[in-house]
């Protein structure tokens, strides 16, 4: 399931950065050469992104952030792939060299998620069918289920940082709202 995840990761970055159109089309076999035609010189100058394909799975992308690495002044974009089977992967990208890891989901019972950068530089996503909260560390790689802060609810809707340090969120289908302290992850119920 994680190549899955990585193959449409793939569709929205696919850094070229090892080799050349030309020397990709090397590779090729003459029937292949011959079909795609010559570059020129203009456009093998300088490898740039290339959309290579389309990866058409049983899953959807669920959310989309661009965070910190794991080293001081890194980057990576991350994604959260809910399969079909009602599972989710998240996968972290580089877009400095294309390397990704994949992080197993920490509850199975979960799929689907919101995504937010938290003010500690952590991600936070929320799933369904149970409103789960996941914090993965962004330094570290841990990846976690900080469980579910309202008893019975079904969905997160929403997850936001607040000006006090906390971290805010909805649910369906009461529509209640819940904060958690970034120091404890303790969840407490705002009520509606």
């Amino acid at each position: 399931m994680q190549m899955k995840a990585v193959c449409v990761a793939l569709t929205f970055i696919i850094l070229n950065q090892a080799a050349s159109a030309a020397q990709m089309q090397a590779k090729l076999a003459p029937q292949d050469q011959a079909a795609i035609g010559r570059q020129t010189d203009a456009q093998t100058a300088s490898p740039q992104p290339e959309k290579l394909g389309t990866y058409t799975g049983p899953g959807a992308i669920d959310g989309a952030v661009v965070g910190p690495g794991p080293t001081p002044g890194s980057e990576r974009l991350y994604l959260a792939y809910m399969y079909m089977d009602r599972t989710i992967d998240l996968v972290a990208i580089d877009p400095a060299n294309g390397r990704w890891q994949s992080f197993a989901n920490p509850a199975k019972s979960e799929y689907g998620a919101i995504m937010t950068l938290g003010p500690d530089g952590n991600l936070y996503l929320g799933t369904r069918p149970h409103a789960h909260v996941y914090k993965l560390n962004t330094r570290t790689g841990e990846y976690q289920d900080l469980g579910q802060p309202i008893r019975g609810e079904q969905y997160v809707y929403g997850l936001v940082a607040g000006s006090d340090g906390m971290m805010y969120g909805c649910t369906y289908p009461s529509a209640k709202m819940f904060r958690f302290s970034l120091a404890t992850d303790k969840f407490e119920d705002l009520g509606r």
